[in-house]
């Protein structure tokens, strides 16, 4: 990605741009109002109940979507989003204000609670990056509801970004040029670390919570931990395209709404 000299910040200090640059990952409170993030969550309730069926005062109705909200992704409200700090700091990690504003930002993703919380635990499943770490472009989690500690926050993998670039500097060109989803299988069993968070190890942690997120773990010559997002309505983590992250359960007593955008510059939309 271009370097964040290249304009000065707006909204993002120096130190959160270097922290960006080094773990992959820089948060902003309040990156848009509360108010704009709760009245979006409103009218997803409304799809919810008009499509779906599942009513926002009854937790019998409450269940697992066949697929995201689309009504909200699309409501004029979302135009209140333009000059907030939370498009700003997009130019701020561009390093750049000429970037093409993309048609949504992103899908929202509603997760219910599926599990209890002495059932949460470090999946094994869904771990994958979305772009080339290298790549002038971002993923972007927002929150539209309060999520807390183990209430269906993704999961990221701290400083993954380089894991991902050095695993791809150790290929040959042939081997760079196979498909991404040969990549990510590949990837997962690059390292006994990364075996073990996929579900792949001969010798898988017992405890993995203490395993992947009490603790950081040399990989490959990068600290590597797991680390969960949370968050109040109107907050963004802003991430590295190269970042890998999962989908984790929720175990609270309340719906996670969170909205996840990636795009390249080089890319439409």
């Amino acid at each position: 990605m271009p370097t964040p000299e290249q304009r000065a910040p707006a909204v993002l200090g120096a130190d959160q741009i270097q922290s960006f640059r080094e773990h992959g990952h820089v948060r902003l409170d309040a990156a848009f109002p509360r108010d704009l993030a709760m009245a979006l969550q409103d009218e997803i309730w409304q799809e919810l109940e008009e499509e779906f069926a599942i009513v926002r005062d009854d937790a019998r109705t409450w269940r697992p979507l066949p697929h995201s909200t689309r009504c909200a992704k699309h409501s004029r409200r979302n135009e209140e989003l333009a000059g907030t700090p939370f498009e700003m700091a997009v130019s701020d990690l561009l390093g750049r204000d000429d970037w093409r504003r993309p048609a949504t930002w992103g899908g929202f993703n509603v997760f219910f609670p599926t599990t209890d919380v002495g059932g949460w635990d470090v999946p094994t499943d869904t771990w994958h990056w979305d772009g080339p770490p290298s790549g002038e472009g971002l993923l972007i989690f927002s929150f539209y509801g309060v999520v807390r500690p183990r209430g269906g926050g993704t999961l990221i993998v701290d400083g993954s970004h380089r894991l991902v670039q050095t695993y791809y500097d150790s290929l040959s060109p042939e081997d760079l040029a196979r498909r991404h989803k040969l990549h990510r299988k590949s990837f997962s069993r690059w390292d006994p670390w990364l075996e073990d968070l996929t579900g792949q190890s001969e010798h898988p942690s017992a405890d993995r919570r203490a395993a992947f997120m009490d603790r950081s773990t040399d990989v490959r010559g990068h600290t590597s931990r797991v680390i969960e997002l949370c968050g109040e309505p109107g907050d963004a983590v802003f991430c590295n395209p190269g970042m890998v992250h999962c989908v984790a359960p929720n175990a609270s007593d309340r719906p996670r709404f969170m909205r996840v955008k990636f795009f390249l510059l080089d890319c439409p939309g």
